[in-house]
């Protein structure tokens, strides 16, 4: 599923939203198998066409050019720059190396890469690159392009990593994951200023540079050196307003074999990557981009999220365990098992649908990672409650940890379907009703707080 999330531009201070809105919303999408696209009004404005078409594309509106009809091979850099700034969000940028599909003559798509990098890591250094850019014809849709451009990349090239960063404001890096890709690191919201001309850039090898990304005003930049805890008032001062992204995910694709994850390779590169943006020396911009570092998306390598962004989609997972469904005639309840223990709850339609029921840990059928439960947790143990009502079963989450965290408590679920109620682990202290939740609140047989 796909949701459209629109940020108007702050014209006051307190039109800001706080650092970490934008992230938390990608994070909750990615839970549940979907995408958020997060449109700015000053992007809208200033790339509206490309916003346009891309939106168009993500809606199955576009013209489809499928890769095995194309020739990938290396193009000029002054073509590839052209291109990109015609139909890539954000332009082009610096690259060694370039190449393009085409249609027989026409120029469907292109890749960017870095030049060659050796990164010292555990058993040695490894040839590295970095993909910079990857676009198709805004009116377009490369089925297999980026998959024929990395092969015509490798083809020329020896090259033991591939390494590349994706804009989490247009989703998560699951389409990135399902060609061989690993995420790595998911980079905390970056803080950029916006104002009457445009979006301004608090740090970067290029900002304030000639033909680079603008920066803030010199008087401005000396004003946060001097003393950075009003950073956002100064700023303010001077018409302009902190807007942030939902961050940059990481990801590194492994070509030579070795016997490390992607993610061990990551962390063990010396020097290492330092997790966030800049440094700087201006205070005040530290300050600024602290904060945002404090909303940080979760990324640890033990952490829930992290693990669950990378067990693959669901689709790809193997059915442990189904039974037909008492709603939907031809349907069927499958639990399937993906990596890192995952186990994801749903209903395969006859029709080729899948809907999302709920994910849970087998290991640990408590945990949360939804941020509704989340929330809803949150309300739950606010109340106080020890007698709880559920309406709707799910995969049996939020019983659990409740179970868990109020000792004495006990929990009825009502759950519609009875194949959910057969296949899902079932909470301790939970008596699961098979029937209809309206009618069950209706007629009122027991008393609950919670």
């Amino acid at each position: 599923a796909l949701a459209l999330a629109l940020w108007p531009a702050p014209r006051r201070l307190e039109d800001a939203a706080d650092p970490g809105a934008a992230a938390r919303m990608t994070d909750a999408a990615e839970v549940v198998g979907g995408d958020v696209v997060h449109l700015h009004e000053d992007t809208w404005r200033d790339r509206g066409d490309i916003v346009r078409a891309r939106l168009l594309n993500r809606a199955g509106r576009a013209r489809r050019v499928f890769g095995r009809k194309t020739v990938a091979k290396p193009v000029d850099a002054a073509v590839a720059r052209a291109f990109l700034e015609e139909h890539h969000l954000w332009r082009a940028t610096k690259a060694k190396y370039a190449y393009g599909l085409f249609l027989q003559e026409e120029l469907v798509a292109v890749a960017t890469y870095t030049k060659r990098k050796l990164v010292k890591r555990p058993d040695g250094a490894r040839r590295t690159h970095e993909l910079l850019r990857f676009c198709a014809r805004r009116d377009a849709r490369v089925v297999g392009g980026i998959t024929k451009l990395l092969k015509a990349f490798l083809r020329d090239r020896e090259v033991d990593d591939i390494v590349t960063n994706i804009d989490r404001d247009w989703g998560g890096g699951a389409n990135w994951r399902s060609l061989g890709f690993e995420t790595v690191e998911v980079m905390p919201p970056l803080p950029m200023a916006l104002g009457r001309d445009g979006r301004r850039f608090l740090c970067g090898r290029d900002v304030g540079l000639p033909n680079g990304r603008p920066g803030l005003p010199e008087p401005l930049l000396a004003e946060l050196a001097n003393g950075g805890a009003d950073a956002r008032e100064r700023l303010a001062a001077y018409d302009l307003f902190l807007v942030h992204d939902a961050g940059v995910e990481r990801l590194l694709l492994s070509i030579t074999p070795t016997n490390k994850t992607a993610s061990q390779l990551w962390d063990s590169q010396r020097p290492p990557k330092n997790g966030f943006y800049g440094p700087t020396n201006n205070t005040g911009i530290a300050n600024l981009l602290d904060a945002a570092r404090k909303f940080s998306p979760a990324d640890a390598r033990d952490d829930d999220a992290a693990s669950l962004r990378n067990a693959g989609p669901p689709s790809a997972a193997e059915v442990v365990a189904s039974a037909p469904s008492a709603c939907f005639p031809g349907a069927t309840v499958e639990v399937r098992a993906r990596p890192n223990g995952w186990r994801t709850l749903g209903i395969a339609m006859d029709d080729g649908r899948n809907i999302y029921h709920g994910i849970y840990d087998e290991t640990d059928a408590s945990k949360l990672v939804a941020e509704h439960l989340r929330t809803i947790a949150t309300l739950a143990l606010c109340v106080g409650a020890r007698r709880y009502l559920h309406l709707g079963y799910g995969a049996g989450v939020l019983p659990g940890f409740l179970s868990r965290a109020v000792d004495d408590s006990t929990h009825v679920a009502v759950e519609l379907d009875a194949a959910v109620a057969a296949v899902a682990p079932i909470a301790p202290r939970c008596d699961v009703v098979v029937g209809d939740a309206v009618d069950y609140v209706l007629r009122g047989d027991e008393r609950f707080d919670g």
